[in-house]
């Protein structure tokens, strides 16, 4: 019985582990698209171009935040997901409890040194 709970328990962490890998992924995948515009250092030499490149670097951090949005709502679903799990093992494990208790015998077997031979 405890080698099963293990297993799901394992299970259900690589799952876990498994979307977080997803979600980690797309945001790589989004970030170095090529039709994304992306950060540009400044150049100290040449003051004139900071405005350009400020106006373009807050837009690169704009769509970056909004990716983080739209993931932040994956985040809140898993961890959602995470806390039904864990209260389906527990009620599964206090089951799994109650139903041993019930097959105990209500009183100990009565055992003699003749019964053991």
């Amino acid at each position: 019985m405890t080698f099963l709970i293990n297993i799901l328990l394992f299970l259900f962490a690589f799952l876990i582990v498994y979307q977080l890998y997803r979600v980690k992924e797309g945001l790589e995948t989004a970030t170095t698209s090529a039709s994304s515009p992306t950060y540009q250092p400044y150049d100290p030499n040449n003051p004139t171009i900071l405005a350009q490149q400020n106006a373009g670097n807050i837009q690169v951090l704009k769509g970056q935040m909004d990716e983080l949005v739209g993931i932040k709502k994956e985040v809140e679903d898993i961890s959602g997901n995470l806390y039904t799990l864990t209260d389906q093992v527990n009620q599964y494990m206090l089951q799994q409890a109650t139903t041993a208790q019930q097959q105990l015998p209500p009183t100990p077997p009565a055992i003699s040194p003749s019964d053991l031979q």
